[in-house]
């Protein structure tokens, strides 16, 4: 399994093997870009106007957001051996962790960032229900969509 390593425009840039997740990149960015793995812009707009206390609806948002994908795996899959980049700075709470989260969660992944976390979410992320919960209607029944990504994406295909 490859890792998938998550860093910003700044300290990554030029790297060979660096990909945008941001909304907008650089205009001197020459790698690849994912923009389906970013925030909306009206995401981006609301948590940057007043970030306090939007910081739980964000990564409800986002995550919702992701979960939403019938091709997250394929995205996953395209990711490893990669270098994710968005604007945000290395301490600070953004879509990367919450996106790192997520692919480790569904998929079994090793995220890490390039020179380490500053944010220390592996202690307040380590189990599955204190990172996020999103319940909805699945065949009649309500489940947590956090960790049934498969199961789900299975069901919107068929």
């Amino acid at each position: 399994m490859k890792e998938i390593y998550f860093s910003n425009f700044k300290e990554s840039g030029k790297l060979k093997n660096a990909v945008s997740i941001a909304r907008t990149s650089p205009k001197s960015f020459t790698g690849k870009i994912l923009k389906q793995l970013s925030p909306t812009m009206a995401m981006i707009q609301r948590f940057k106007k007043n970030n306090d206390g939007q910081w739980q609806w964000f990564l409800e948002a986002y995550t919702r957001l992701l979960y939403r994908r019938i091709d997250l795996e394929q995205l996953y899959n395209s990711c490893k051996g990669k270098v994710l980049l968005c604007h945000c700075g290395k301490d600070e709470l953004c879509h990367r962790i919450i996106l790192a989260k997520t692919f480790e969660i569904e998929f079994g992944a090793v995220c890490k960032e390039v020179g380490g976390w500053s944010i220390p979410f592996n202690k307040s992320f380590d189990e599955v229900k204190q990172f996020m919960s999103i319940y909805i209607n699945y065949n009649g029944t309500e489940i947590d969509a956090i960790g049934n990504y498969k199961k789900l994406a299975d069901a919107k295909a068929n």
